[in-house]
């Protein structure tokens, strides 16, 4: 399980469930192309590389290859509300491209619960296809925005 924590120099290690297979080369690149978009008040000291990042393979649209998707959790959760970015990446052509994004403001025993079930591996394609996504109990709808 790689753990995140990198400093701006140095490349972001993401997390993954125990016995995840690590993103091809060309995945890595794309995220590094496409750091998070931070939205709300989050700690002046807080940086991506700081923040936990997940990576999940997952089939979400029924064809190969599989999307993947990256799940940025804050370093720093002041406040009630602490906001999570839901990312999914897909290949298109011979580039991996960011096609969704999703943004959801979680309180405290709602991030709680997702850390639990991104440690216990607990992300799952939920259907209609490509609509939503299972984190533990928490469903993430993603509808219909993709990012430009």
């Amino acid at each position: 399980q790689n753990e995140a924590g990198a400093r701006s120099n140095e490349p972001i290690h993401y997390r993954q469930p125990a016995g995840a297979a690590p993103p091809p080369s060309s995945v890595v690149t794309a995220l590094a192309a496409n750091p998070p978009v931070f939205f709300g008040v989050h700690d002046a000291l807080d940086t991506p590389t700081d923040n936990a990042q997940w990576l999940f393979e997952l089939e979400l649209d029924g064809l190969p290859p599989s999307e993947w998707l990256r799940v940025v959790v804050p370093s720093s959760h002041a406040g009630s509300n602490v906001g999570v970015s839901i990312e999914v990446f897909q290949q298109q052509g011979t580039q991996w491209r960011l096609v969704r994004r999703e943004d959801q403001w979680l309180d405290e025993p709602q991030i709680t619960a997702l850390q639990n079930a991104l440690l216990a591996g607990q992300v799952v394609a939920a259907t209609p296809l490509y609509k939503d996504v299972m984190i533990g109990t928490q469903r993430i709808r993603f509808g219909g925005y993709t990012p430009q």
